[in-house]
């Protein structure tokens, strides 16, 4: 641990040594533990297993996600101190409080409002035994009723079931649907768009489904309805959640719409696909100012595509030199042409492009792949 990191967690401890006995006669010692509970959940616990466990895996802490998703200083938290006090039982005071594991929001990326619900694995991996009820399923109705994109960063199951719960409990229970009907009313309503961060699992797996776009990232998140332990009880075969569930396998069979290389690269790639479409079905989709001019001719078009017809050609090619270009006008590799689902279905492209600024859907075949 560094000094400052060492200087961060005294500051946290001092403040709630500090507080005042509530003397009844105001608000203050109320708003003060409150205060103390935000400040809490803003840093993450150095100390924490969960917190070491996230890092030893090359992956980003949960605020560490909303920072390189959204617009700087953007972000406004709903909830932020859903989650479970822990205070002394000699003075009352607050020694410490482990946030819901899951953070919700607005914010606004490229300057356009939308929601995020961000799953924090390293609070219960994720589980309902961690969460608070029917937290990120009363995001997505915020989002519904904002008329705003709603952006899932999925980690762990996502609020599904846990054995831990069933012994809280001390009875075991069927998980419920968990909102996903409120998940199918808001892709009616909103774009939904869902990262995959790592082992995706359970409940997280349907919610990963449910969206209009999806996507994962290479050697770091797996998609499975039951991990490596629960198949390897039921079947007898032991694999690894990159045999069971990672990116080459669902790359390939349409669960999940593309492959990232980084995270960064999954955020970038959800903005992208949001700029093509408008905020809710009440809305229009967004023009921009377009570079490229319209008059713009192509004279390779006069030629791409052969006149024998066993010949094949480059569609992809095609594509980008129809739309517009994003940038230079003189770069050939410059192209406002986001495509979806590029690993699986080969012998048909989609995606979104622009033209004159106005954003166009893309459907056609790649006659490379069996004649398409």
């Amino acid at each position: 641990m560094s000094s400052d990191d060492s200087s961060s967690s005294g500051i946290h401890v001092k403040r709630m040594s500090d507080q005042r006995a509530d003397d009844a006669s105001n608000w203050e010692h109320s708003i003060s533990q409150l205060k103390d509970q935000k400040q809490l959940v803003q840093r993450p616990n150095l100390q924490d297993p969960g917190y070491i466990r996230q890092k030893a895996n090359n992956k980003l802490w949960v605020r560490e996600r909303l920072i390189a998703l959204l617009d700087q200083n953007s972000f406004a938290e709903v909830g932020s101190v859903t989650g479970k006090p822990v205070y002394d039982e000699e003075t009352g005071t607050l020694r410490s409080f482990i946030p819901a594991n899951s953070v919700t929001g607005f914010g606004r990326i490229n300057g356009r409002r939308v929601f995020v619900t961000a799953d924090d694995f390293s609070v219960r991996g994720g589980h309902a035994d961690g969460g608070i009820q029917m937290k990120a399923p009363y995001g997505e109705l915020l989002a519904r009723k904002s008329r705003v994109p709603l952006i899932r960063l999925l980690d762990g199951s996502s609020g599904g079931g846990s054995v831990a719960t069933y012994l809280t409990m001390g009875a075991t229970y069927i998980p419920g649907m968990a909102g996903l009907g409120r998940s199918m009313d808001t892709m009616a309503v909103v774009p939904v768009a869902s990262a995959l961060l790592g082992p995706v699992v359970g409940l997280a797996a349907a919610k990963a489904v449910l969206s209009h776009f999806s996507v994962m990232v290479k050697g770091l998140s797996q998609l499975f309805a039951a991990g490596p332990p629960v198949v390897k009880q039921a079947t007898f075969e032991d694999l690894s959640k990159e045999a069971l569930g990672g990116w080459e396998i669902h790359a390939q069979n349409g669960t999940v719409d593309n492959v990232a290389d980084s995270e960064q690269d999954a955020f970038d790639q959800i903005a992208a696909f949001l700029s093509y479409l408008p905020s809710s079905i009440f809305a229009l989709p967004p023009v921009v100012q377009s570079s490229d001019p319209s008059t713009r001719r192509e004279e390779e078009l006069i030629s791409i595509i052969p006149r024998r017809r066993a010949r094949p050609y480059d569609v992809r090619r095609l594509i980008r030199l129809v739309v517009d270009k994003n940038g230079s006008v003189d770069d050939p590799d410059s192209s406002t042409f986001f495509e979806m689902g590029q690993t699986w279905g080969r012998s048909i492209v989609t995606g979104f492009a622009r033209l004159a600024g106005r954003p166009v859907g893309v459907l056609t075949s790649d006659c490379l792949v069996n004649g398409g």
